[in-house]
């Protein structure tokens, strides 16, 4: 599906899963100024649902776009993450 990182935070916001082992215990926190920010709602409202543009991201200047919803089975948050060269790998495919 060539999505570049997966997070799963806890009921707090904390990173518990991800398949980049450096993102595991970073926390989605509610500071405005932090580009997580907008995922940090996701807690308070899970209905919400983000959709970022695509951006540089702040700690590694990668150009990325995420994407994020609500866990089903607890609080906490689902966030995907779609780098830029691997965005323009996608191929599409028919059925």
């Amino acid at each position: 599906m060539n999505i570049s990182e997966i997070y799963i935070t806890d009921d707090t916001g904390k990173t518990i899963y991800c398949n980049n082992p450096e993102g595991i215990g970073f926390a989605f926190t509610d500071d405005v100024n932090s580009q997580a920010y907008e995922f940090y709602k996701i807690l308070e409202n899970p209905q919400s649902r983000v959709c970022q543009e695509l951006r540089f991201r702040d700690i590694d200047d990668k150009c990325y776009k995420f994407v994020g919803i609500s866990r089903k089975d607890q609080k906490g948050i689902i966030q995907l993450g779609f780098d830029l060269k691997d965005i323009t790998n996608i191929k599409l495919i028919d059925y």
